[in-house]
């Protein structure tokens, strides 16, 4: 039996496999579009959930809807899909969510997708910018780091690179030995090439 969200199953895995925290992809329901961010830094005791889905409207990306889920649900009550999604149902409630599940299910891609539209963009760069728990770390590269010992970069800093820098993170995100120092001061910024340059000098 196929589960309506199957394919979260295997989107997961991979986010987890390349130590990635967030992710995005579009959604069409009732002639809308929604960008869903797959969020893998949530809190829950229910060991049943795998990640946090959350709703933003394309047109209005003010307006969200926020729930935990994994491959069978989401665990959110009903009148909170009906009021976000605009769901008028006739019948049973039940073959409603049911519809709605199965259109969800067939817009989550089993692996991340490298393009990605300018909402998914623009979404993604604001929240990977409060992903470091370092409030003085703003959106601005501006060198790296490389640990020494069994050190390796957090989850947090390698999904901030990756969705801020990038052409940076083709370039040099597999070495997990190195970090990526970020900074609120615009004027600190610093292109590819000058933190390329900065790393092979120390190297």
């Amino acid at each position: 039996m196929t589960l309506p969200l199957e394919n979260l199953k295997s989107l997961v895995k991979n986010m987890k496999d390349n130590n990635w925290i967030i992710d995005s992809f579009l959604f069409e329901f009732n002639q809308e579009r929604y960008i869903v961010v797959v969020n893998l830094d949530f809190k829950s005791s229910n060991n049943l959930v795998s990640s946090e889905l959350i709703f933003y409207d394309y047109q209005n990306i003010k307006r969200s809807l926020k729930c935990l889920a994994n491959r069978l649900r989401l665990f959110i009550d009903d009148s909170s899909i009906f009021d976000f999604f605009n769901i008028q149902p006739t019948g049973r409630f039940g073959n409603a969510i049911e519809y709605f599940l199965t259109q969800l299910g067939e817009s989550i891609p089993p692996l991340p997708s490298k393009i990605k539209s300018e909402g998914e963009k623009q979404i993604l760069q604001k929240l990977a910018v409060s992903l470091d728990s370092n409030k003085n770390s703003g959106p601005y590269c501006y060198k790296t780091i490389r640990h020494n010992g069994n050190k390796r970069r957090s989850k947090e800093n390698n999904t901030k690179t990756k969705i801020l820098r990038p052409e940076l993170y083709e370039i040099i995100g597999n070495d997990h030995t190195i970090s990526f120092c970020f900074s609120n001061d615009p004027s600190l910024e610093k292109n590819d090439a000058q933190i390329l340059a900065n790393l092979n000098h120390f190297i």
